[in-house]
């Protein structure tokens, strides 16, 4: 039925208001504009457009597509298929999201911001191979696009190629020097292949972005730390901390660092930290173990290996150390017990079996520590059996 000459004007007067305010990013009086639009003419197929526009800046991204959906329904085109491809993916309808941008790509192959779109839905459900792919034709039809070299750089460090993504980092710096996380982002891809030196330089650079990006410190602690420059990564993890107080993490690193500096009481110290923060840290108490076990302070050790084994049941070391203190303390069928829990999580550790042969060889029991002792042997440890050779209870 056609609408009124008053019902028409008053139904594009709300349309152009909407639209004013949506320009000027007034999303929420936008909505009321276009629904007030959308009621004068329900098929009105920009109005349902505009609105399912403002949905998706008030990430209402549901709703959006609900208004796409009608868009379509009385106009489908290209722009508004891509624009519900990429608000599915906002919703991480992936596969969804692909399906709309094959839909624009089989009307028009040569868009590139479109091969981006699909590529980058590609990258988000761990398709990279095929990600990179896409990647490719959005560069070829726009080469001076930073953001697919970029992400094409993410693909590829997904697949540990990290040359591959250090070169599309340096492409994403050629065309765009301020591009957001790239110094970051390729600093992580020389970590991963041993450039320390210059993972540092762009760590730096991040700071120099942005002096509160607590992990750019963290991470370049780590550099440094791979370095050996123990004392410049507590400077890092330090100013983590400076940043984030309850940065778990930083006082974790940082407690190695001083445990490789053999400062234990300091690493004692953060380590403690780190477990007021997160008491579920069953990594932090296993290093504080181990350092009380170097103290000689047995007690603590044990109590901080059983935490560590209660939230974390199934990391045999635990077991392992743990048994080593109750060696130390003569108490060996404890030991026995947690030697016999480590072998059962991996039964290809020598060490364990060597541990056992000589807590067996403690209580005297001369026919199972052989057998241990052999054991390491086949699995390439040869310790426990030349032990037991020169005790003269087995001839090698």
């Amino acid at each position: 039925m056609a609408l009124n000459r008053q019902t028409k004007e008053k139904t594009t007067n709300s349309f152009e208001q909407g639209f004013s305010v949506f320009e000027n990013g007034d999303y929420k009086t936008a909505l009321d504009f276009f629904t007030t639009a959308i009621k004068g003419d329900p098929k009105s197929a920009k109005a349902y457009y505009y609105r399912a526009e403002a949905y998706v800046k008030l990430e209402e991204y549901e709703k959006a597509i609900a208004d796409f959906n009608q868009t379509i329904e009385l106009d489908p085109n290209d722009i508004c298929y891509n624009n519900r491809g990429t608000t599915y993916g906002k919703l991480g309808e992936q596969e969804k999201a692909i399906e709309d941008f094959n839909r624009v790509l089989n009307d028009n192959p040569n868009d590139a911001d479109v091969y981006f779109n699909r590529a980058f839905a590609r990258y988000l459900s761990d398709d990279f191979n095929r990600a990179i792919e896409d990647f490719n034709k959005a560069i070829a039809i726009d080469p001076k696009e930073a953001k697919a070299y970029f992400f094409r750089a993410l693909a590829y460090a997904e697949l540990d190629e990290h040359k591959n993504a250090i070169e599309d980092y340096n492409k994403t710096i050629e065309t765009d020097p301020n591009f957001s996380n790239v110094y970051y982002s390729r600093a992580w891809s020389y970590m991963k292949i041993g450039e320390y030196k210059k993972a540092i330089e762009d760590f730096s650079k991040t700071i120099e972005i942005d002096p509160n990006y607590e992990p750019s410190y963290t991470n370049r602690g780590f550099a440094y730390a791979s370095l050996g420059d123990y004392a410049r990564a507590i400077e890092d993890f330090s100013k983590a901390i400076e940043v984030d107080p309850n940065y778990e993490r930083a006082y974790f690193n940082r407690a190695d660092m001083y445990n490789n500096l053999g400062e234990i009481d300091k690493a004692i110290a953060d380590w403690t930290r780190a477990v007021e923060i997160d008491p579920n840290d069953a990594d932090a108490y296993y290093s504080r173990a181990n350092s009380y076990r170097d103290l000689g302070e047995y007690d603590k050790a044990i109590a901080d290996y059983t935490r560590s084994i209660e939230i974390s049941p199934n990391e045999a070391d635990a077991y392992i150390n743990r048994a080593n203190v109750y060696i130390e303390q003569e108490e060996y069928k404890k030991a026995l017990d947690d030697l016999a829990q480590a072998i059962a999580l991996d039964p290809n550790d020598a060490g364990a079996y060597i541990d056992r042969a000589k807590t067996y060889m403690a209580l005297k029991d001369y026919k199972i520590a052989p057998q241990d002792a052999k054991k390491a042997r086949e699995l390439g440890d040869c310790e426990a059996l030349e032990l037991l050779t020169k005790e003269g209870l087995i001839c090698d």
